[in-house]
């Protein structure tokens, strides 16, 4: 009896190990599984915010795309003389500054 009451003793004692272990091993994962629920929020609000800008781009270059059909035919008809005027210009106003570095830029593309 005595032998068996050590075998239930050090049973006991192993199963209390397991159970610690357990124990652990499942606030561990319910932490994981917190920070992972969290995160998937995150993500789900950042894919929402992504598509609302993504859809606002769509409609600003919609909206802009006539203005710059309308450019480019109107670059067609700038003449030489406009030209050499702007180029003859010491210091010259910020706006022409503006429309040679977008008319540059277009160019480039």
């Amino acid at each position: 009896m005595a032998i068996q009451n050590a075998e239930i003793a050090e049973k006991k004692t192993d199963v209390e190990a397991i159970i610690v272990t357990v124990t652990a091993q499942t606030e561990t994962a319910n932490a994981q599984s917190a920070i992972a629920i969290k995160t998937e929020k995150e993500l789900a609000i950042s894919s929402v915010e992504i598509k609302r800008i993504a859809d606002d781009a769509n409609i600003a270059v919609a909206a802009a795309e006539p203005a710059l059909a309308r450019a480019k035919e109107a670059l067609l008809l700038v003449e030489k003389s406009a030209m050499v005027e702007m180029k003859a210009l010491a210091s010259p106003p910020q706006t022409i500054k503006d429309v040679c570095t977008i008319v540059f830029h277009y160019m480039l593309n």
